[in-house]
């Protein structure tokens, strides 16, 4: 009787068991216990092993963490995961090292591709080749329109087919914020900022079906292998929604998406309206279409950055959005239940998305659909303590916080030395209580969170031991970063309890380290590998089998 009687109060049977490690629950009320359990793809319990294998049956099935750390999947609050992956499958220059080597590339894919009016690709690098020049181009590509984004997507670098093709002149209206950089001659140069480059839009070929399958493929397979389960895609179009959902019907979408929609600052919340019909239809536990992006300004390297104080020579950068127009949007978008996102990378521009949200939205309205600024490179001091005051996530992007050739060559002599050490305040935002979460931004640079958490963390080249330190006061530590890239970042895209943690009713979307990041140094974080990923139970990702004991 004893016996039936324990039978009866027994819970039912896992279907997975992890343990054998160090698993990090980023719930602060319990953050490390050593087993969890799993059914139907959700968490069913945590804690000691004597709690956990309470919930072993004959079929379940136990995994064996053999010293590893288990944490919740990780969140990217930013980053292009179809557009990028597509786009990568063309002319990719981002391993380019100088303007020889990019040339010999451009030159090569042409040489292979005889039968393609444009050549188009991207990932080239203004701080390796130097002054881009469609010159250049045209000596090695007379008879084939070249169109070349930059990098970051800030900048386009063309032949002089392309011009004439799209009648781009130096005489030639832009959008607001876009610029025709012009030669010495007075004729465009070739190089085309922001939006001037969506001239050439209505001539560019667009990416097939096949292309973007494929593209998503490798890069949700690069995801996985980084032990991301969610990400914040900040600027979808119509073919990349398209591509997001054949995956999850064919069951290849490994990853959640929240989606944005670009806005234009030249229309107004009747774009709102547009974004409802996509959330409508995009509306499943994967894919939600969730708010709208808001290009507030553009980058320092190229001089498009909207600064409170001016730059050292050169024209640069403005507000892409007048003050009334942003406030409407917001309003707008809160009243129809989306969020904003707002690439806002000057200290101009933060201030603006900062003003304009105290204008639009009551605290109450920020609280429950949290805004996102993202980028962030420069605040002004007496805004850092505003992010916590306002209820606005910090999308950072901590890989970018040390003095590479793009801050030392493009950035510091646009600023001078008085703004030089303000790059990237993640420590600054973090004391004055501001929530901080992590977006890679790929594929301007990796997605891998490793390499990023040790440069939140030491603000010094990943690759190196030593070397110079970018403005070490806002250096975070390792717990903001985790938390930045799983609980906080869930809170950050409504997705609190959900995802982000491993607690009870959660999803099961997991990643198991080799490593136990805490017993390293902080030079040797950029080097932690990921061993399995797991979304929603399922394994998507694994470096090799996961042992059994």
């Amino acid at each position: 009787m004893l016996y039936l009687l324990a039978l009866a109060c027994s819970p039912p049977p896992a279907e997975r068991i992890f343990a054998g490690g160090a698993i990090y629950t980023q719930d602060p009320d319990r953050p490390l216990v050593d087993s969890v359990a799993i059914t139907a793809g959700r968490i069913v319990a945590l804690g000691n092993r004597v709690e956990v294998l309470r919930h072993l049956g004959p079929l379940t099935d136990v995994v064996d963490l053999e010293g590893g750390a288990l944490f919740p999947g990780f969140i990217d609050t930013h980053n292009h995961l179809a557009w990028s992956g597509a786009e990568r499958l063309g002319l990719d220059l981002a391993e380019a090292t100088s303007l020889e080597e990019t040339l010999d590339q451009i030159s090569g894919w042409a040489t292979a591709h005889p039968d393609a009016p444009w050549i188009v690709g991207g990932g080239w690098d203004p701080a390796v080749i130097g002054a881009a020049d469609r010159l250049a181009l045209d000596t090695i590509v007379p008879q084939q329109a070249v169109f070349l984004t930059s990098y970051d997507g800030h900048s386009a670098w063309v032949n002089s087919l392309a011009l004439n093709l799209a009648g781009v002149s130096a005489a030639s209206p832009v959008p607001r914020g876009g610029r025709i950089e012009l030669g010495s001659d007075g004729a465009p140069s070739g190089v085309l900022r922001e939006d001037a480059a969506t001239l050439f839009d209505p001539f560019l070929p667009d990416f097939d079906n096949r292309t973007a399958d494929r593209g998503l493929y490798d890069a949700l397979r690069l995801a996985g292998s980084y032990g991301i389960t969610t990400v914040m895609d900040p600027a979808v179009e119509r073919w990349t929604l398209a591509a997001y959902r054949r995956a999850e019907r064919r069951r290849r979408l490994t990853v959640r998406v929240r989606a944005l929609v670009e806005m234009d600052p030249d229309q107004g919340p009747e774009q709102v309206d547009d974004i409802q019909r996509l959330a409508a239809e995009y509306d499943s536990e994967m894919i939600q279409v969730v708010g709208g992006k808001l290009y507030l300004d553009g980058v320092i390297e190229s001089g498009t950055a909207a600064l409170l104080d001016p730059e050292l020579g050169g024209p640069g950068g403005e507000l892409l959005f007048e003050d009334a127009r942003l406030a409407e949007l917001l309003s707008a978008l809160n009243q129809a239940d989306l969020v904003s996102h707002a690439h806002s990378i000057g200290d101009g521009a933060v201030r603006q998305y900062l003003d304009q949200l105290e204008v639009a939205l009551t605290p109450a309205d920020r609280r429950i659909r949290p805004p996102i600024a993202a980028h962030l490179q420069l605040i002004h001091p007496d805004d850092a303590p505003r992010f916590a005051g306002l209820g606005v996530y910090a999308s950072f992007s901590p890989l970018w916080a040390w003095p590479d050739e793009a801050i030392i060559d493009l950035a510091d002599p646009r600023l001078g030395e008085a703004r030089a050490d303000r790059h990237y305040p993640i420590g600054s935002v973090a004391d004055a209580g501001g929530s901080v979460v992590v977006g890679s931004d790929w594929s301007v640079t990796s997605m891998n969170p490793w390499p990023a958490i040790e440069v939140g963390v030491r603000r010094a080249d990943p690759d190196s031991d030593g070397g110079l330190e970018l403005s070490a006061a806002e250096a975070v530590d390792l717990d903001t970063l985790l938390a930045g890239y799983t609980r906080v970042a869930a809170e950050a895209l409504g997705l609190a309890g959900e995802v982000g943690v491993i607690a009870v009713g959660a999803q099961a979307d997991l990643v198991l380290l080799e490593e136990d990041p805490y017993n390293l140094e902080p030079e040797e974080l950029s080097e932690v590998q990921v061993h399995a990923t797991w979304l929603g139970g399922r394994l998507v990702w694994q470096s090799r089998p996961v042992r059994r004991p």
